[in-house]
């Protein structure tokens, strides 16, 4: 058998080589230290060509040294480590990190889009994430700060190149894009969030005095006017430069070479080998089907209709009386309320698993300029314990939301979804750093839609509504599935997505818009939910049908969820083998 040792100090070596080319990764992860040396914490990953190929060696190296690792010689776990790492090798997309499989298209990666690119992700990730336990944080803070403007320098060189290559992102992704910088520097220097973050975060800070947090305070405000707001300003100059260039169509097909890139994306994003006219297939006949349970649910509620915008206007016309969106008591309440569910949740789902997680969940409302284009989302905890997980709440999107809504969201995001499963997998002690920390779409977004699933089927809302309201997000996962594949590979315009997404989802027009508009800037992703649910079902099922009455729901959570996040063709594997 091969030396368990060895192979656990060269993943560790490698995770690390990994850490070192791309820092928001571990950062995200809350890993501020492997094999014994510090991962640096003071930079973000480069977005230049050559800093591009760089990784792809690291990549290279790391799949080479894995072959010095026999599979056959190797402890059932040990094996399993190969597999989830090798299909991480070949197929990561996540941040500035794309799988060797991806190599040949890496110009094809769109340089700005809305909400997910550089020019949002870095200053919230700076705000929110960067961690802040000591001076040497608040140092790697201002150093992290001065990087942003270099990396919109980097998009805007790229969005320049791409000018002349026909792989320049849509004209509908470059004006979101131009939008959402208007909007963060509208924020003066002297009253930014990057300013308002650092002063809470350094606030208890021992080894700062006020003296030198004050100093630091000021530099922040030079960065900012000196140098960040203006690269602001010129990658909103390239992006306006660069839309007359643009298409008009939205779909990855138009660009050379789209439909292999694309290719990539849906195996990275469902670690399937489902094609784009399979994933299209599936999403018609489960939409069909869904629509149908939907019509059957909204009669039992006394719901007199049946077209799908119908059901959502009468379930809109239950709202409580709209809140504006600048009334700060109200934005206030729904965060105490959101937590207040998030405790209830906790109890309500204990009977249903072995163990939950020991690590603490909060909530943080998304910054207002983002709540346009930046939906709800999770951020496990770091590694170690000293920063707690949070829910990322987009308060202007949820002012006026139903109580069954706010349920679902919490079961999606907190428990049973998110929080339970990531936070687990980061107590897997006897997993290596790289498993516990490394997570895969459809594995855990198809955990979060079961999630919702459970609280139905167990009742744990109590809200009659509920059952409704999951069924119609389900309905809106599933059609994703066909407006992606329709968009990117059957060559569908602006207006036969939104009107598919409308007439089929019941969609209103801003939340239609929305959703396009992010497939369209994301491709793929949206894929991963409906994918990874079935998937989860289909597993549940067969081992009740397999066990019978033995069968214990609890055993089945612990057999899905013990071994961290794995490609979905490898989990059908793990749970088969028993």
């Amino acid at each position: 058998m091969a030396d368990p040792e060895n192979l656990a100090h060269f993943l560790d070596r490698s995770f690390l080589a990994i850490a070192r080319e791309t820092p928001e990764f571990p950062t995200q992860m809350g890993v501020f230290e492997i094999a014994g040396e510090e991962v640096p914490q003071n930079s973000f990953a480069g977005l230049k060509p050559e800093d591009a190929d760089r990784r792809q060696r690291v990549l290279d190296d790391i799949k080479q040294g894995l072959e010095r690792f026999p599979r056959n010689r190797l402890a059932e776990e040990d094996a399993i480590t190969l597999e989830v790492i090798e299909f991480f090798l070949d197929y990561a997309y996540e941040r500035s990190i794309v799988g060797r499989a991806g190599r040949a298209l890496l110009d094809h990666d769109y340089a700005v889009r809305p909400s997910l690119g550089v020019q949002t992700d870095l200053p919230l990730f700076l705000t929110q994430l960067h961690p802040m336990r000591h001076r040497q944080d608040a140092e790697c803070y201002l150093a992290r700060l001065r990087c942003i403007g270099l990396r919109l320098q980097d998009a805007a060189e790229r969005l320049r190149a791409q000018r002349g290559t026909g792989l320049l992102p849509p004209q509908l992704i470059l004006g979101g894009t131009a939008d959402e910088i208007e909007q963060i520097v509208k924020e003066p220097a002297s009253d930014n969030s990057f300013t308002r973050a650092f002063l809470e975060k350094t606030q208890a800070m021992p080894d700062l005095p006020e003296t030198d947090r004050d100093h630091m305070v000021r530099e922040i405000e030079h960065e900012l006017a000196s140098n960040t707001y203006p690269a602001f300003d010129r990658l909103a100059e390239a992006i306006d430069a660069a839309i007359p260039d643009a298409g008009r169509a939205i779909g990855l097909w138009q660009l050379p070479e789209g439909e292999a890139w694309y290719a990539f994306l849906l195996r990275a994003a469902t670690t399937t080998s489902l094609s784009a006219d399979e994933i299209h297939e599936i999403g018609l006949e489960q939409t069909r089907l869904l629509q149908d349970e939907i019509r059957v649910a909204s009669r039992e509620m006394g719901l007199a209709v049946t077209e799908m915008a119908d059901i959502d206007d009468a379930l809109n016309s239950r709202r409580e009386p709209t809140v504006t969106e600048d009334d700060d008591d109200a934005r206030r309440a729904l965060v105490s309320e959101i937590e207040d569910r998030i405790l209830a949740s906790k109890a309500a789902v204990t009977p249903f698993f072995h163990r939950l997680p020991s690590r603490k969940v909060g909530v943080r409302a998304i910054p207002r300029f983002a709540e346009q284009h930046r939906n709800q989302s999770y951020q496990p905890p770091s590694l170690d314990g000293a920063r707690a997980a949070f829910f990322e709440l987009n308060v202007g999107q949820l002012l006026d939301a139903p109580a069954a809504e706010k349920a679902l969201l919490v079961y999606h995001e907190i428990f049973p979804g998110h929080h339970l499963q990531l936070s687990l997998a980061q107590e897997i002690d006897d997993l290596p750093l790289w498993r516990r920390a490394i997570t895969f779409d459809s594995y855990i977004e198809g955990w979060a839609k079961y999630a919702e699933v459970l609280a139905d089927e167990t009742g744990l809302s109590g809200d009659p509504e509920y059952h409704l309201l999951r069924l119609r997000r389900d309905l809106l996962s599933t059609a994703n599935l066909v407006l992606d594949t329709g968009i990117h590979a059957k060559r569908w315009t602006l207006d036969q997505a939104t009107d598919f997404i409308r007439s089929q989802a019941g969609l209103g027009a801003d939340f239609a818009t929305y959703i396009v508009h992010r497939s369209a800037a994301v491709p793929a992703q949206l894929c991963s939910y409906k994918i990874g649910l079935m998937k989860f079902l289909e597993l549940r099922a067969k081992v009740r049908t397999a066990q019978g009455d033995a069968f214990d729901v609890k055993d089945f959570h612990d057999s899905v969820l013990k071994h961290g996040a794995m490609p979905l063709e490898l989990l059908e594997t793990v749970i088969a083998a028993g």
